[in-house]
């Protein structure tokens, strides 16, 4: 799973902006997975996506290569 979201990650907490962490905000779509058998492993999340300068996004985009990388060899 890989998410964008517009603010930081502090946000992303209970008691925050958006009151609830990632890993809450995708506890349906996880359930789903499990529901269907497959696999499910921590989130790949991009803060302040909306944000990013052409160096960050570049940053972001190599760090997925790798996220996906691992997923594929399951080393999650």
């Amino acid at each position: 799973m890989a998410v964008t979201a517009g603010n930081v990650e502090e946000a992303y907490r209970p008691g925050g902006r958006n009151l609830f962490t990632i890993e809450s905000l995708l506890a349906p779509l996880r359930a789903t997975a499990n529901r269907c058998g497959l696999a499910w492993c921590a989130p790949f999340v991009v803060y302040t996506a909306d944000k990013l300068d052409a160096a960050g996004l570049k940053m972001k985009a190599e760090a997925y290569a790798q996220a996906l990388t691992r997923w594929r060899e399951n080393k999650l």
